[in-house]
């Protein structure tokens, strides 16, 4: 139970990654200016975010997973 939500939010931000690297290598040109010392369509710089994006989306998913998968149904549906 614990591994499908934590896939479901992995990959929920993989797309959402993916759609976000389109439009930034859309806007780069424009933004091309405002970008110092690395170039606009870095490679290692993507993959760096990326990577780090959907860490931190698989960890937000996992903890309160975990959390959930502790309590008991039946306390749970007693309580509402």
């Amino acid at each position: 139970m614990i591994l499908r939500i934590v896939r479901d939010g992995t990959s929920l931000a993989a797309v959402a990654v993916a759609v976000g690297f389109g439009a930034a290598a859309l806007m780069s040109p424009l933004l091309q200016s405002l970008v110092i010392g690395v170039r606009p369509l870095d490679p290692a710089t993507y993959g760096a975010v990326g990577i780090l994006l959907v860490a931190v989306a698989a960890l937000g998913s996992f903890v309160p997973a975990r959390r959930a998968a502790r309590v008991d149904p039946v306390e749970a549906l007693r309580s509402e």
